[in-house]
Order: C-alpha cells, then sequence, then structure tokens
C-alpha cells in the first residue's frame, strides 16, 4: 500500500483468512509526496523572482503567498501526462509588482521577461502561462523517488500482487501513469475519493484497532539499565561502583526488536530488582534503529520516556518488580507488579 499524501509511505501488507491485515514490513516514507511538488514550484518562482523576493513575500504578505499556492494546488489536480500546449494560473500580481518594483527597480512583467525561463512562461495579467512541460519536469523528481522506494519494499516481500494507492497525491494521473508505467505486472487500485481514503481508515480503526493483527517493529524498544561491568566488553568511561558492586551506566536493555512482529497483546516480560534503600522504580524507556544497541547514550537513541513507581517503605531488603510491556497497538503499555505485595501500577506510551 502506498499512502501518498504530502508525504509517502509505502508498505505492504497481507489479508488474512479471517480478514484482518499482518504487516510484512516496517513502513518507510520521505518527503517525496505532494509537498515535494510544492518546493519544486517554489524553485521555478525563486528562478523567476529569485529567492530573496519569495521570502519577503511569505513575510510581508503571507496571504498572497498562500494565495500563490492555493493556485498552484488547483493547477497540479489538472495536469495530465498526455497534456499538451499551456497552463495557465492566477498570480498574486499586485503583491509581486510592488516586490519587483522595490528589489529590482522594474516591474514584475518585466522581471518574467527577463528571467532564464522567459522561453517557456509568460505573464497575460495576472495570469502566468506556462509550457505544459515545465509544469510537468516538476513531477520528475518525487516520482523517481516514489518508483525507488515501491520497488525497494516490494525486494523485501516477495508476491506482492497489488498496489493500492491511497492520499491525495495518488489522485494525480501523472503519478498514475508514471506507477502503471513501472509496475506493468501489478494490478493498481485506487479507490473514489482517494484523498479521503486515509481519513476513512483512520475512523475505521479507531472503531476497530484489532483490524491489524500484526506489526513490524520500526525500532529497537529497550530500557536504561545498570549491568553487571565487564571489562572485555564494556567502555570503562561508564564504570559505577554502587554498593559495592562494578556497575555499567546506561546500558540499553533490548526489549523487542527491530524488524520483529508484534501483533495486539504481545507481552514481554522482564524482572526488576532494587538496591538497598530505593525510594523508586525508574522504567526509563528509549528506541533506537539498531538491531542491537549497546547504551542508551550512542548515535541513534531517544528516549521516550520515563516510568517511576514509588517504592513504599525503603529498607535494606531487596524488592523484585516483574515489568511487563504491551506491544502490537499504538501504544506502548507498560506494568509493574511488585512480588509479595502484589502492588501493581500501569503506563502508557504514544507510539503514533
Amino acid at each position: 500500500m502506498a499512502t501518498l499524501r504530502g508525504t509517502a509511505d509505502i508498505t505492504v501488507h497481507e489479508k488474512q483468512e479471517d480478514g484482518k491485515l499482518k504487516e510484512l514490513c516496517q513502513a518507510t516514507g520521505d518527503a517525496c509526496g505532494g509537498t515535494s511538488i510544492d518546493n519544486e514550484f517554489f524553485q521555478i518562482m525563486v528562478k523567476i523572482c529569485g529567492e530573496p523576493l519569495m521570502n519577503s513575500l511569505s513575510w510581508k504578505d503571507p496571504l498572497a503567498y498562500l494565495d500563490l499556492f492555493r493556485e498552484f494546488e488547483t493547477v497540479k489536480r489538472t495536469v495530465h501526462h498526455n497534456k499538451t500546449g499551456k497552463m495557465n494560473f492566477t498570480v498574486p500580481y499586485a503583491a509581486l509588482n510592488d516586490l519587483c518594483r522595490v528589489n529590482f527597480g522594474e516591474d514584475f512583467p518585466a522581471t518574467v521577461k527577463s528571467c532564464s525561463l522567459s522561453d517557456k512562461i509568460s505573464l497575460r495579467g495576472d495570469k502566468m502561462r506556462a509550457e505544459v512541460d515545465v509544469v510537468k519536469a516538476l513531477y520528475s523528481k518525487s516520482s523517481i523517488d516514489i518508483i525507488s522506494q515501491i520497488t525497494n519494499v516490494i525486494k523485501q516481500c516477495e508476491g506482492v500482487s497489488m498496489l493500492l494507492l491511497v492520499g491525495g497525491f495518488s489522485e494525480s494521473d501523472m503519478l498514475q501513469h508514471v506507477i502503471q508505467k513501472e509496475f506493468p505486472d501489478k494490478r493498481i487500485i485506487i479507490p473514489e475519493d482517494a484523498g479521503l481514503s486515509v481519513l476513512k481508515g483512520a475512523v475505521l480503526f479507531g472503531q476497530n484497532p484489532g483490524y491489524i493483527a500484526s506489526r513490524v517493529m520500526r525500532y529497537t524498544y529497550g530500557i536504561q539499565v545498570k549491568n553487571k561491568f565487564n571489562k572485555n566488553i564494556h567502555d570503562k568511561a561508564k564504570l559505577e561502583i554502587i554498593d559495592g558492586e562494578e556497575k555499567c551506566k546506561n546500558c540499553f536493555n533490548i526489549v523487542k526488536k527491530l524488524n520483529e512482529d508484534a501483533s495486539p497483546g504481545t507481552i514481554v516480560k522482564q524482572e526488576f530488582k532494587t538496591v538497598k534503600f530505593q525510594k523508586a522504580l525508574a522504567v526509563i524507556v528509549f528506541v533506537s534503529k539498531k538491531e542491537d544497541p549497546m547504551y542508551t547514550d550512542e548515535p541513534g537513541c531517544m528516549q521516550i520516556g520515563t516510568f517511576r513507581v514509588k517504592i513504599h517503605n525503603p529498607s535494606e531488603k531487596i524488592r523484585r518488580f516483574d515489568v511487563e510491556f504491551h506491544f502490537g497497538n499504538t501504544e506502548l503499555t507498560i506494568n509493574t507488579t511488585e512480588r509479595g505485595t502484589g502492588h501493581s501500577e500501569t503506563a502508557m506510551f504514544d507510539l503514533m
């Protein structure tokens, strides 16, 4: 499935016998959706007016700037792969004309005539006329990047027979044509009102979260702990002495690895024990894009939250806690239970 909006997100789902969906590879995405076309259009305006003037337009007259891109949004929806001739769209003439006089000492039409694209772009009143090839070229980089992403995902998962395109950008005839040309052996499905499909899917998922039978972990999840120091593998700079024992601080204790499957209700259990007179148990949760991170402070690691559990009546006695990590949904749920007392507490971390 390709979710094509301002950005592009590609993943593969397998339909199960019960109608639920199993994610076969983690979603990959990049800023190569409709937003990238807007960026390319901005560069066209830069070639005409210069970047300082375009930045001035966004600062001094943001309404005119927004009107320009709203108009281009309308134009984007009318570009077809077999279209010829010229395309017209309205520009905020008054605002651009004033800025050209201030910055260049000439009016906007003169600026357009003197730019490097003057043989392909002209001005008639407040209408800019561009050769259709200029507009089509705006889709080139985005299309190449999206095709590359889809190709890479298909290589990871054998047996992909259908491509489902959803999101506003999937309604683009230019993009549809490129995808159909690059993947002639795949069945391309574009639902009616593809731009609303993402919203409809979110509503349906909210009503029935169990519809996704299994997900692929996008990160390695773990907790920060202090392990017994091993001089053969641990960094000497992380050595700490606690109650006479050598410990290694900032160790990444893996709970669930990158690319592992997690169905709703997946539970990983771990045991924690306290030191003497410990007042609170801190479950510090980290994620990493590495499969086997060693320390929580190495590049690529990020703390997503801390769950603190108050320890009642601290003493010399070692207290033991069973900690459960619940995966498979859009939230990570952590439950701690103290052995002996049965005291339990729960925390949730949003993974969206």
